[in-house]
Order: C-alpha cells, then structure tokens, then sequence
C-alpha cells in the first residue's frame, strides 16, 4: 500500500496551471480582465511575457478603471496596442488631451470602435481622429462639450460609421446631414439633450435617404420633433429601439410609428406631451417589444393589462409616476412574474 502512495507521487502533476503550455494559459487569459491581467504579470518571467501578448489586448476597456487611469497608465499599455481595434476611455480625464492624441497617431489606424463620453478632447482631436481612424465604425463622443460645429465637420471624412453618439454636444443641422450623407451605413443614432436648436425633422428625412439600415434612435429632449419626422421614422421597418422621452406627440404618427415598425424591441416614452390612450393601444401591436417605458404618462388599467397580455415577449416595464394604484402594482407582479415591473413615486 505504501508503495503504491509512494508511485502515485512520483507521478507529475496534470492539473499544475504553471504546466500548461503557453498557447493555452493564453487562451485563458483573454477571459481576464485588465485588472487581473496585470496582476498576472507579476507572478513570474513567464506570466508576464504572455499577459503581454498583443492580441489580449484587441479590445481595451479602461472606463471601469477611469478614476485610476493617468498618462503613466496609457503610456504603459501603449507596447500592447499593436493590433488594438476597440478603445473605451469614457470618463478617463486623467489622460491628458496631448497623450491621447499622440496614441493615436501609432495605434489608432486599425480602430473601429471609439468612446470618448466625457473627455475634454477638442476640434483638433476630432480632426486627428477623421485622419487617423479610416475604419472606425463607431464613435462615441457624447458630452464632449469642447467640440464645436467645426470640429464634428471633420467627421465627414469618415465613410464606415454604423454607430455615432453626439448626446449633449453642439453640432448643428447642416453639419450632422453633412455626415450621414458619408455614412451610409448608420444604423444607430443618438442626439439626445444637444445643445444646439437641431432639426429634428430635417436629420430623420436624411436619415431616411441616406441610411436605410437605421436600427436606433436617441431623441431625448428633442422639441423640434413634428409629426413629419414620427411619420418618416414609421417608414423604418428595421427600427428596433427608440427614445422619445419628453417629446411631443402630434396627431396620430405615434400611433402610425407603432402599428408600423413591428421589430420594435424597446420604446422610451417618459413624459411625452399630447399621447393619447390611442397611442398606448397601438403599443400592444409591438409583439416583439421587450422593453417599455412609460415614466410619468398618465396610463389606463385595463390598456396595462392589454399590453401586458398582448405583448408576450415584454421582459420590463417602467410605470414610474403613471398613478397606478399600488395593489394593482402587487396584483401585477403577482401575475406576470416574467415581467420586471419598476413603479416609483415621489415619496419612493
């Protein structure tokens, strides 16, 4: 018996991670996070020469870290960059305008993915970006305050956009058109809150004749919104996500948007003026509606209940403020246990 033990220990060990050659460790370490990628590099020799490997490097997240994240820290993941295609650096203010710029000059030409929400990048960034950044097929550059309507003009020399996020920016009419007209591709648009007087009739009806693939639509807080833009949006067969929170209703294009765009999966529709319990019917023909929000629109019961009823695929819905008595919330989370249900009050 004790020989046995003895043999049984002489054997090698299979289950030694250190063991494992370095095609598969590398296979294991694209499932790390950056975090855990630099604390494997402190383990050994080894270790940190394969958490060095470029290609864990192809997709580089650093928003989650954005309180941390410096020059020094950009500066020293730059050597892995070499086949960098998607860059996150929302809310990283600690990298300085000049070193993000000088970033891009060696490792921006093979992005396609770009988000910058909140930095204080300016028009000379955006023109380093539309000359370095050829493929770029989303670009995320919401609040970015110090851009102007000259800087987002560079942008029309891109050609591959399929995603621009311009929320809370200053880009006028004519230069948005100008943009879309060059990339005809775009299938998801968000201009929520900008701080220009943009037409919003005027980019749906260019939306419509340059980017027939439109997909997603931001309108938030935009008042410029009249029924001849609703009713182009209804001509978008493919739309699946729209946002009308705090927008007008006008005659029946809400109803006309709803009963025509039947891959609808999510709807906001937070204190809309003028919508009318035609409206909220004409949601119940979205049989592909996954997510709903009504926040603050006054809604019927028994039109509840039909939507919920009708509306099989629904996962969400946000009642905040709608004066939904509270035992009907109960009755219905009672009921519909596949729906999440959010209803909150002003004493909530």
């Amino acid at each position: 018996m004790s020989n046995t033990l003895l043999d049984e220990s002489k054997k090698p060990s299979y289950y030694s991670f250190s063991e494992l050659p370095d095609e598969i460790i590398t296979i294991i370490l694209r499932n790390l996070d950056l975090q855990s990628l630099c604390r494997m590099s402190r383990v050994n020799k080894r270790f940190n020469n394969l958490a060095q490997n470029h290609l864990l490097y192809i997709n580089l997240n650093l928003e989650p870290y954005c309180y941390i994240v410096n020059t020094k820290a950009l500066y020293y993941l730059t050597p892995r960059c070499k086949y960098l295609r998607q860059l996150n650096l929302s809310y990283c203010r600690g990298i300085s305008v000049q070193s993000f710029e000088f970033f891009l000059v060696f490792y921006g030409s093979l992005l396609t993915h770009l988000q910058l929400t909140c930095l204080r990048i300016d028009n000379n960034t955006i023109l380093r970006i539309s000359r370095v950044c050829k493929n770029l097929k989303e670009l995320d550059v919401g609040n970015c305050y110090m851009i102007n309507d000259n800087g987002f003009s560079y942008l029309k020399n891109l050609k591959f956009l399929e995603c621009l996020n311009l929320c809370k920016t200053y880009i006028s009419t004519e230069t948005l058109c100008k943009i879309l007209r060059r990339n005809i591709r775009m299938r998801h648009l968000y201009i929520a809150e900008t701080y220009t007087h943009l037409n919003a009739d005027e980019v749906i009806m260019e939306l419509r004749n340059s980017c027939p693939d439109l997909e997603s639509i931001d309108l938030q807080r935009i008042h410029t919104l009249t029924s001849q833009g609703i009713n182009a949006l209804a001509d978008y067969k493919n739309l699946r996500n729209v946002n009308l929170t705090w927008t007008t209703d006008h005659g029946d294009s809400f109803f006309r948007l709803f009963s025509s765009c039947q891959h609808l999966e999510t709807i906001l529709l937070g204190y809309v003026k003028g919508f009318t319990e035609r409206d909220l019917k004409a949601l119940t023909l979205c049989k592909n509606l996954k997510q709903l929000f009504l926040m603050g629109t006054p809604i019927p019961a028994e039109i509840c209940h039909t939507i919920f009823v009708n509306c099989s695929k629904l996962e969400l819905i946000d009642l905040s403020f709608c004066k939904i008595a509270n035992w009907l919330l109960l009755q219905w989370q009672q009921k519909y246990i596949h729906i999440t249900i959010k209803a909150y009050d002003v004493l909530d």
